[in-house]
């Protein structure tokens, strides 16, 4: 995951856990990731959860040193509270995962474990 040059190096999103189909990624907060109204931008906050995803979804592909084989296809967001400041952790969990489809939840939670954010993502597998 540490290629993913958007979420790692230009957002600062970390993979702190990874398991079967399930992943743990933070953010620590930085005045960059602000918008005008001095909350974290939702981009930010979809980006850490879009992050969450592709590493649950290639879980088994990480762990033995493989290229990914899933893609997200559809997403969708809802902010519940906004975020200033902290580290903010998803946690990303799977709902299916069949032969060629799957459904994961995250959920984004601040750093007093107040819900900030959670994202539903569908996902294909690539053909070879």
């Amino acid at each position: 995951m540490s290629h993913d040059m958007f979420a790692c190096s230009a957002t600062g999103c970390e993979l702190v856990s990874l398991d079967l189909r399930g992943a743990v990624c933070t953010l620590s907060v930085a005045s960059h990731h602000l918008n005008a109204a001095g909350v974290v931008m939702g981009g930010a906050l979809f980006t850490l959860a879009d992050f969450a995803i592709a590493a649950a979804m290639n879980s088994e592909c990480i762990a033995a040193n493989e290229p990914p084989t899933w893609v997200s296809t559809e997403s969708h967001i809802h902010y519940i509270r906004p975020a200033k400041q902290g580290t903010l952790c998803a946690e990303a969990e799977c709902l299916h995962q069949g032969r060629s489809t799957c459904l994961y939840r995250v959920t984004i939670t601040d750093r007093d474990g107040n819900l900030v954010a959670t994202v539903e993502a569908s996902g294909l597998k690539k053909q070879s």
